[in-house]
Order: C-alpha cells, then sequence, then structure tokens
C-alpha cells in the first residue's frame, strides 16, 4: 500500500518541526500497471507515461507482499523517476528500497540534484554483473562492496543535508559516510542503463526531516584515498573533520588506523567554525594490501571536553579492498568522444583520472567522432552511436564514468602475453616493433594490433568542446567553471587516436598454428608521421585480441622509450603505403566498388598469396586462396553478396600482409 505524509508531525519526531515521508510497497497496483499512470509521486525522465519509458508492476518476484516494480534490457527506455516534492538543500533525509537481482544481472540508478531532470547527478549506484556496487557522484567512485544475487537486499542512504553528511547502508550495515561534491536532492532515477540490466524493486521509502544541530560536535565526515587502488600502491589517505555543531572547536585529537598501524593527531589552536570542515593528511602514505581491508578514523576529546553532544558521527570507516593485477596486465579502454559532445568532457576527465591514477597498469585511447582528430576507420571500427561511451578491453559499451570500475575487474584476469615496444626512425615515417611473449598458450585466432595516441593536441577550428557542464553544480574536473562551448584557444586534448595498424580487428594469422608459453613474436609497423604531430607526445600502443573481439592484454610505451628500446626486425605489418620487398605492384580497385573489385599485382618471386575480407566488427567475410603465384596477375574478388559499408582486407604474400580499406556501394 501506498503512503504519503505530509506536514507536521510534532509529537511523532520530537524536536523536528516538519517532515514528508513516503513508502510504496507496490501492493495496491495490479500486475501489468505502469507505475507513472498509477502513482502521482512517480513519473518517467520525459514524463510521459504509460509506455516504453515507464516500468511496470510484476508478481514474479516481491520482498514483501506479492509485487514489485520490474527493470530490463538497456540502455533503457525505462525510466522510474521518484520525485522527492522539489529540491531540497537541509534537512535530514533517510531513503531506502529492496533490490533482486539474478545472478549475471546488472541494476542502476542515481540521485538528481536539481529542480529539472537531466541537469545535475548528485549521486550514482551501479550494481555490476559480478555482484559488486559502486556508489560514485562527479564520475569519482566513493565507495564499493559485495552484493547478493538471487535474494532481496536493502539499500539504504541516511543523508544530513544540513551538514552535508552523507552515510550508505546494505542491509542496515553501515559502508561509511562522505561529503557529498553536489549536496542536494529532488528525485531518484531508476534506469536500466546497460544491456545486462535486470534488477526489481520493493518497498520503496524516503523521509525528510528538521535537523536540529547539536552545541558541540566534531564529526569524521569523509575518508578519501582517491582512486580503488591497486595491491601494493602506496596512497595518502585524506580526512576530512567537520564542524558539525553550534559552538567553534578548537581542538580535537584524531586517531587513524589501517593494517595494524595507529596514526595519531592532536589539532590546536582552531578556530573551526560551525559547519565548516578541515582535511588532515596522513604524514606518510599507506601501501595497500590484498583483500577488504578497514581504515578507521577516530575523532575525540573536542575543545578538551571528552566526548562531544553527538557520538554517532565521532568515527568513519573506509574499506579498501584494491585489485590485484594479474602478472604483466595492462588494460585499456576506448573512449568514443567528439568536440560536438556536450557530454564528453565526462569522459576527458574519467580518461584523465584513470592515467594519473593507474600508470602502468592502463592505457586510455581517445577515438574521435566528427572532428578534426578523427581517425575514420577506428570510429567506424569501434561503432560507438553514443557518446561519451567507453569500452574496457572491448568487452561492452558503458559511460566513461564506469571505466575504473570495468578496470579493477580486467585488471586482475590473466594475461596471455606482454607487449614490449621498439622504435626507429626511417625518414618521416617511424618503424615500430611490438614484442609480444608468451605467457600462456595463445590460441591461432588471436589478433594484434598496434595505435599511436598523441597528447596535448590543440587546434583552432572544429577544436572547441561543447560543454553541457557550464555553469551546473556537478563537479566535472573544472569543466564546470568553463564557457559552453570550451574556446578551442583553451583547449588541449590527450590520448587522441593518431592511427591503428593493420585494422580496428587486428591481424589474422598473426600466430599460425598457435603460441606457447616462452615464445616471443615481433611484428614490425611502418607509420608516416603527419607534419600536424609531435612524436614527442605521442605513445604507442599494442594490443593482444581474442577470438571474440576482446582485448586480453596490451602494452605500450612513450615513442621516446621505444626509441631507447631499438628496433627489432620481425614480419612486417604493411598498410596500402608500404609494400615489402617481394611486391613491386599492388592496387585494390575500382574503389568504391560494386559486385567486384580486383587486385593488380606483382610478385618479384614466388610465393603463397591468400585474401580475406573483414567487415568492420572484425568478422572474417570472404576468405579466398590463390595458391602459388609468381609475376602479374590480376585477381578478381567477388562482392555481389556484400552490404554496402566499409571493408578491411588483408593480403597475405607468404609471411607477410598487405592491409587496405576496401568501401563497397
Amino acid at each position: 500500500m501506498k503512503k504519503i505524509y505530509l506536514g507536521v508531525l510534532a509529537l511523532a519526531i520530537g524536536f523536528n518541526a516538519y517532515s514528508q515521508s513516503y513508502s510504496d510497497d507496490f501492493e495496491s497496483y495490479s500486475v501489468g500497471d505502469y507505475i507513472g499512470v498509477e502513482s502521482a509521486t512517480w513519473t518517467t525522465w520525459s514524463g510521459t507515461t504509460g509506455g516504453a519509458e515507464d516500468a511496470q508492476i510484476v508478481d514474479d518476484q516481491a520482498n514483501s507482499g506479492s509485487n514489485s516494480l520490474y527493470f530490463e534490457g538497456g540502455p533503457g527506455p525505462q525510466d522510474a523517476v521518484l520525485d522527492f516534492g522539489g529540491l531540497h538543500t537541509e534537512g535530514l533525509f533517510n531513503f531506502e528500497a529492496y533490490f533482486y537481482i539474478p545472478s549475471g544481472s546488472s541494476a542502476y540508478f542515481n540521485m538528481q540534484g536539481a529542480a529539472a531532470i537531466g541537469v545535475t547527478w548528485a549521486l550514482d549506484v551501479y550494481m555490476n554483473t559480478d555482484a559488486s556496487i559502486d556508489v560514485s557522484s562527479g564520475g569519482v567512485n566513493i565507495l564499493s562492496s559485495d552484493i547478493p544475487n538471487d535474494e532481496w537486499f536493502k539499500v539504504a542512504f541516511v543523508i544530513n543535508l544540513t551538514t552535508n553528511n552523507w552515510q550508505f547502508l546494505l542491509n542496515d550495515v553501515s559502508l561509511g559516510s562522505w561529503a557529498n561534491a553536489v549536496n542536494q536532492i529532488s528525485m531518484f532515477d531508476f534506469y536500466p542503463a546497460t544491456a545486462n540490466d535486470l534488477f526489481y524493486v520493493d518497498d520503496v521509502a524516503y523521509s525528510l526531516e528538521d535537523y536540529v544541530i547539536p552545541n558541540l560536535n566534531a564529526g569524521v565526515q569523509a575518508i578519501s584515498i582517491g582512486a580503488i587502488g591497486l595491491a601494493g600502491q602506496e596512497k595518502i589517505p585524506t580526512i576530512t573533520i567537520a564542524n558539525s555543531g553550534l559552538e567553534e572547536i578548537t581542538s580535537f585529537d584524531l586517531d587513524v588506523t589501517y593494517n595494524g598501524a595507529l596514526t595519531q593527531f592532536n589539532e590546536t589552536g582552531l578556530s573551526l567554525a560551525s559547519l565548516e570542515s578541515m582535511q588532515l593528511e596522513l604524514s606518510a602514505p599507506v601501501t595497500l594490501i590484498a583483500g577488504s581491508n578497514d581504515l578507521v578514523a577516530t575523532v575525540s576529546n573536542v575543545n578538551g571536553m571528552g566526548a562531544d553532544d553527538n557520538p554517532n558521527d565521532d568515527s568513519n570507516i573506509k574499506n579498501i579492498d584494491p585489485a590485484v593485477p594479474a602478472l604483466g596486465k595492462v588494460v585499456i579502454a576506448e573512449e568514443g568522444t567528439g568536440t560536438w559532445c556536450g557530454w564528453c568532457p565526462r569522459g576527458a576527465v574519467a580518461m584523465d583520472f584513470m592515467a594519473d591514477n593507474y600508470d602502468g597498469y592502463y592505457y586510455g585511447i581517445a577515438v574521435h567522432n566528427g572532428d578534426p582528430m578523427t581517425n575514420e576507420i577506428y570510429d567506424a571500427g569501434l561503432g560507438f552511436t553514443a557518446f561519451p561511451g567507453a569500452k574496457v578491453d572491448r568487452v561492452s559499451v558503458i559511460d566513461p564514468s564506469n571505466i575504473e570500475m570495468d578496470f579493477v575487474q580486467r585488471v586482475e584476469m590473466p594475461a596471455s602475453g606482454t607487449i614490449e615496444t621498439g622504435a626507429q626512425w626511417d625518414g618521416d615515417n617511424l618503424m615500430v616493433s611490438l614484442t609480444y611473449s608468451v605467457i600462456d598458450d595463445i590460441p591461432s585466432t588471436w589478433k594484434i594490433a598496434c595505435v599511436l595516441t598523441e597528447d596535448g593536441v590543440t587546434g583552432t577550428t572544429g577544436y572547441a568542446q561543447s560543454n553541457y557542464y557550464s555553469g551546473g553544480v556537478t563537479p566535472m574536473g573544472g569543466y564546470e567553471d568553463l564557457a559552453n562551448p570550451v574556446p578551442a584557444s583553451i583547449m588541449v586534448y590527450d590520448h587522441v587516436a593518431r592511427t591503428i595498424s593493420p585494422s580496428v580487428s587486428g591481424l589474422s594469422q598473426a600466430f599460425p598454428g598457435g603460441a606457447s608459453i616462452g615464445e616471443t613474436y615481433t611484428f614490425n609497423f611502418s607509420f608516416p608521421i603527419s607534419s600536424s604531430w609531435d612524436a614527442d607526445n605521442m605513445h604507442i600502443v599494442g594490443l593482444l585480441i581474442q577470438s571474440n573481439g576482446n582485448i586480453n592484454n596490451g602494452g605500450g610505451s612513450t615513442v621516446a622509450v621505444a626509441l631507447d628500446n631499438g628496433y627489432v626486425e620481425g614480419q612486417e605489418v604493411l598498410g596500402i603505403e608500404e609494400l615489402s620487398n617481394i611486391v613491386s605492384n599492388f592496387e585494390l580497385y575500382p574503389n568504391p566498388a560494386n559486385n567486384s573489385a580486383n587486385i593488380n599485382i606483382e610478385l618479384k618471386s614466388e610465393e603463397n598469396v591468400s585474401l580475406q575480407i573483414l567487415d568492420l566488427t572484425g568478422k572474417v567475410v570472404k576468405t579466398v586462396n590463390y595458391g602459388q603465384l609468381n609475376g602479374v596477375y590480376i585477381l578478381p574478388i567477388d562482392l555481389i553478396e556484400f552490404n554496402s559499408g566499409m571493408y578491411i582486407v588483408n593480403m597475405w604474400i607468404g609471411n607477410q600482409s598487405i592491409t587496405q580499406k576496401l568501401m563497397v556501394d
């Protein structure tokens, strides 16, 4: 039964003069009802209720009674929005809901932080396919934990908007509190954000009450270590102490413990005013250890008075469960972006965050769309349809704010080969070698590819960045303080994908017959470097690509480091601009083609010649073996059954390959 109470409830809430509360167990509805139609409190993102965007009542799962609210598939179109009756900036807000997520599925909801929907995200909550939950704000992870699958569990928030103290509870157990970047709320949005989302919601309730500030009260408002982190990394925790009382705080003691070590502070001579806060950093970093361990901070002896007037916020806990990287593992994130995309600053901030916090275990590649930095083959091959978007090791399309969450999962997965770069200059051509050292058997169907990226890219026409964060309250790496668009004169783009060879899907037959542990394979690439590129700001990134298209491992370095490593001779991976010494002529025509195309080729010696054509997803759509050839040939290619679009042609001549794109009309 749904219940709404608004108004003065002085007897029920004691010292509080105002209270607003709501609860809904969905028992008053019929199966198949749309929640936005039947309830005045629920709506949808667009406000259009009763259709695909709305959520329906079902009776196949329930935490209590027989009914619940059901969400499936993504992204969208469902968007069930629980409106809190306006924007709230002070008071004590409590929220709880029960979730049921089947094994292998995921869920998502967010808190909106503006009166109008879609302007400010105060909080994002991701419940992942690996039975974990991540709470984040402004693209920064706040806390993570495990959740159960195939059973109902309770999610709750206790939010003191007056003092900016946000607390998250899972099955009534607090997982920590923090000062939120956006300290205001207006509504909850339950949304199936990915294709894996399938979940039920039941017994939703919230309340908002006045909050009376105590006289003397110091609280541990937040504990921060930045990124989730890797085992063995050093971090300097930051502890935020808030004066959540009326009296000025002049002194306090603070104890911080992690991994058996105690750090003590005795702060005196302070003048911390009511509702102000201060931050303390540990004098020495802590080394993150494997496993789930708590960092605990406790404030005491406020103003030399012993206990203060509210002991409930004296301690805070930060659970730290760092990822343990697999041997030689380097995770690759490819981001779909464009200067025309107003939300894409979110992706740029996420990519910089990852590069700063996970150097040596991560490479980010910004694949631009529809702007002067676009590499058409790379852009088309990844096939982003929503921007910003990201793929971590090409597993699935996610929002860039989730890159870190996917990274910590992928970095623990074993790698089958490590990659070392080498390079030398040949005029304006950068000659690159990638040496793959096999640490676990590699199937013959796996592929390799090489990417060049550039940092510090600037320009004029087309380089102004559209910026929907301008003037907003959502922190976004400083973009909230910049204009919309951000002028090209102050924009600097990093991680820009300049080129990929031989194709997005990679080189077929890279490991004929498979590769065994202990073996090494070296591949050579030649990249003409444009005069507009700055090789001093470039990275070389190698990819090891599985049969299903996922990236098993990456590896790379700056161009400068690769030059120091030196160039290693190996198997040539050739594009149309580079022909080997066994081929004196190569021409693919007509291009674009219709029902057929031809390859005009002249061979200097007898070699076996074969051909593969791949679509931009990496699927092999045609294979032809022309046998042993020597001399001049015109080799026909039948395209009668091909759909219109771009294709990649790989011509193998002996143990060397030539790659060219082919457009079919």
